[in-house]
C-alpha cells in the first residue's frame, strides 16, 4: 500500500513547531489535498503574530508570539 493511499478519504493533521510565513504549511494543506485528504488541520506549538498571504491561523495553537521573538526561523 503507498503512502497516498493512507491519507485517501481521511482527515489529516499538519503539526508545526512554528508558524512563522506557513510556506510549508500550505504546501503541505496542498499536497495532501492532491493525494484525497477530505481535510486538513494545522497545530502548531508558536504562532507568530504577523499577517500571511498564505495561510492566516493555525487551528490550535498553544502559544502566540509577536514577529520579533525567535528570531528570522
Amino acid at each position: 500500500m503507498s503512502q497516498i493511499a493512507e491519507v485517501n478519504g481521511h482527515m489529516v493533521i499538519i503539526i508545526n513547531d512554528v508558524l512563522d510565513q506557513g510556506v510549508i504549511a500550505k504546501f503541505a494543506f496542498g499536497h495532501f489535498l492532491v493525494c484525497g485528504a477530505t481535510d486538513s488541520k494545522l497545530v502548531t506549538m508558536i504562532e507568530k503574530d504577523i499577517a500571511r498571504s498564505t495561510i492566516a491561523h493555525a487551528d490550535y495553537t498553544c502559544f502566540h508570539t509577536e514577529p520579533e521573538w525567535l528570531g528570522d526561523m
